[in-house]
């Protein structure tokens, strides 16, 4: 049917015959399910379904043979059925090349056309392989494993790239890539460890896309898997050991993860800012201001816990120096026409009232409000000096 199907030049034909294929050993009804002889079989199939593609370019046979692996292995993935998962998964890695090699070369060769059914196989066969190696590789060769098939995806995407020049193919490389040294490093680590080091791979995956496509908005836009340890580093804000120390892990993950922020923003802020994009433009002022809010969390719960004692000289130094900052930020906006700059000082400034009116004008003794309220309040009022712009004389009066 594959050979018909190449010869009157009929793609459903040849998916016909990979999937008539896929059904022949449930035909067969063995008594028993022998597992190695059934993947050697299917193993001739989808080589049989790469020649097809390679002949006729049918790209879709490809992701028909990846979906019939997937139904078999499924069973025993789940745990329904059992065999010899460590012969099958030599199978499994055979499956997965065979498929990769397959789809790196056919998103060579796509000049224009289409690549959905490309991307999907790209996907389908990189979890299918990952679920092979949490279910059946020896739990300690398994974060080595992902790590090698994550530098051979990582090693796909730069290829294609320089091949194609389409990014929609090296996204999705790099995303796998990125999803496999993940989940090796989250097989290795715990606790802070781990929200520190997918802190440091989210960054080294920015500047290698940048790196490889010299464009900063693209590169920015890789930027959101920071999302995840910022969502780890939740923890590391309301973790008690702030109680007891202040150089503990939960400070390295604050500091680390803060840095980064502004590293990036700053690495890409003169290239954004040169471009035409005002969603690069967002982002990069995006990068920027979650790094400097956790130099203030940072700097807050430092300041408590090197003061346990005097909880309100903590808060006074904080609120003072926001207020520095925020001074600092609205009149370099006003006087430079930085409308983004100045609405980022008087955000601050209104956090520091807010704060000061709301709770620590009840929490404070009377000491420490009288001068925490004399510094800041002084600072506020000049900026309301400061910050008032010389108005132009009035005609017929003397300038």
């Amino acid at each position: 049917m594959a050979f018909a199907s190449g010869l009157y030049n009929r793609k459903q034909l040849a998916i016909a015959s990979v999937i008539l294929a896929g059904i022949a050993p449930i035909l067969a009804h063995s008594p028993s399910a022998a597992y190695v002889p059934l993947f050697a079989y299917l193993l001739i199939v989808v080589l049989g379904a790469i020649w097809i593609v390679a002949w006729k370019d049918f790209r879709e046979v490809v992701l028909t043979a990846l979906i019939v692996i997937g139904l078999y292995s499924a069973p025993l993935l789940v745990g329904l059925e059992s065999a010899d998962m460590s012969v099958l998964l030599l199978f499994a890695y055979a499956f997965a090349a065979v498929f990769y090699l397959a789809n790196t070369t056919g998103l060579m060769r796509l000049k224009g056309t289409a690549a959905a059914s490309d991307l999907i196989t790209a996907a389908g066969n990189a979890l299918l392989l990952l679920a092979w190696v949490r279910v059946a590789a020896p739990e300690n060769w398994q974060s080595l494993i992902m790590a090698a098939w994550a530098a051979a995806f990582m090693i796909g995407a730069f290829v294609v790239f320089r091949a194609s020049g389409r990014r929609e193919q090296l996204f999705l490389y790099a995303a796998i890539g990125i999803g496999y040294i993940a989940a090796a490093t989250a097989l290795e680590l715990d606790g802070a460890a781990l929200t520190i080091a997918y802190t440091l791979e989210s960054a080294a995956v920015a500047l290698a896309l940048y790196g490889i496509t010299r464009d900063a908005a693209v590169a920015q836009r890789s930027t959101l898997l920071l999302a995840g340890p910022a969502l780890l580093s939740v923890g590391s804000m309301l973790s008690r050991d702030w109680q007891n120390t202040v150089l503990n892990p939960h400070f390295f993950v604050l500091l680390i993860i803060g840095a980064v922020f502004f590293a990036l923003g700053g690495l890409f802020y003169k290239e954004v800012h040169a471009g035409n994009s005002e969603d690069a433009k967002k982002g990069n002022a995006a990068l920027l201001v979650i790094g400097s809010l956790y130099a203030y969390v940072l700097l807050w719960l430092s300041l408590h816990a090197a003061l346990p004692n005097a909880p309100d000289t903590a808060v006074m130094i904080a609120l003072f120096v926001y207020t520095v900052i925020g001074v600092t930020a609205y009149l370099q906006g006003a006087f430079g026409g930085r409308k983004g700059l100045r609405a980022y000082g008087g955000t601050l400034l209104g956090f520091v009232v807010a704060r000061l009116l709301i709770v620590d004008v009840w929490q404070m003794a009377i000491s420490g409000r009288i001068i925490t309220f004399f510094l800041i309040g002084t600072l506020l009022m000049s900026t309301a000096f400061l910050g008032r712009k010389k108005e132009p004389p009035q005609s017929g009066t003397p300038a």
